[in-house]
């Protein structure tokens, strides 16, 4: 049963995890490390009184989900990259979890793909 002030913490965690997403999208650029992002994406989420709800996901290509930079882990984003950002926030116990897909650079070659995936949550949401 949810108490006072759930909903507003719920609220906040969505927000910060949308605002984590929304860098993460940005940074993914050709050149740009993995690791770097992963570390941006968590840093921002700290900054903003929350933790991340798990290890920042990037996932390209042929990866199908939860991709995780090890430290040690050099990998450079290169044009035409297909990756999913998947992040999360934890706030006071309260999780939210969101995701989007990027294609690297201006090759267009995943666009109609993209597209289709913004319809199908839409009409889910809807």
């Amino acid at each position: 049963m949810p108490v006072d002030g759930d909903l507003d913490l719920w609220r906040r965690a969505a927000r910060i995890s949308a605002e984590a997403r929304e860098l993460g999208a940005r940074l993914v650029v050709p050149g740009a490390s993995r690791r770097a992002v992963a570390e941006a994406i968590e840093d921002l989420i700290r900054s903003r009184g929350a933790a991340p709800a798990f290890p920042a996901n990037l996932s390209r290509n042929q990866e199908a989900a939860h991709y995780t930079p090890s430290p040690d882990d050099e990998a450079r984003f290169v044009e035409g990259d297909l990756v999913k950002v998947d992040v999360g926030a934890h706030l006071d116990g309260r999780i939210a979890d969101t995701a989007t897909t990027v294609e690297v650079g201006s090759t267009h070659r995943y666009d109609h793909l993209i597209r289709a995936v913004h319809e199908a949550v839409r009409a889910g949401i809807s």
